[in-house]
């Protein structure tokens, strides 16, 4: 956050120190679409300050709250990483669960790799694995509520309206 954000987002009461240890992470959704969502990381601290408020940046108001969105991977299907990082050396079809890529399936079944179910595929909401997953991380995540983990931050998206 650039100094003349802090001074259009004074409700939010966040010092200049806090704003300077505001580190954006990444951005979702599409580049060239009306809405686009940062995801930012900030102490626990500063997210009890802004989670489920409103920010002015320029002349866009944005909705910020928690990102609780679990990575999968795109290789093996599983979560907690990417295909980067996998270690599995043969992709797994998020479709049919089959090992072949997913972008040449030719099979009518539909079968999840993670929770084996016949009803979704690997990227289906519904899926108890994903479910289970966002619980893990959200257990790991620091919200300040406990002082086991200082150093370990929160994330937080914000929404941002073209």
């Amino acid at each position: 956050m650039i100094p003349w954000a802090l001074s259009q987002n004074t409700a939010l009461e966040i010092s200049v120190e806090e704003v300077t240890r505001i580190k954006p992470l990444f951005m979702l959704g599409p580049r060239e679409g009306h809405t686009v969502h940062w995801v930012i990381e900030v102490a626990p601290e500063t997210l009890q300050k802004i989670e489920g408020k409103f920010a002015y940046l320029g002349m866009t108001k944005c909705k910020m709250k928690i990102y609780d969105s679990v990575t999968q991977c795109y290789n093996c299907q599983r979560f907690g990483h990417t295909a980067r990082t996998c270690i599995d050396g043969q992709p797994r079809c998020r479709m049919c669960s089959e090992r072949h890529d997913s972008r040449t399936c030719k099979s009518l079944t539909v079968k999840c790799p993670n929770c084996h179910s016949n009803k979704h595929d690997a990227a289906s909401m519904k899926c108890p694995a994903r479910t289970a997953a966002t619980r893990k991380l959200t257990r790991q995540t620091d919200f300040g509520i406990n002082d086991k983990s200082k150093n370990e931050k929160s994330k937080s998206s914000t929404t941002q309206s073209e």
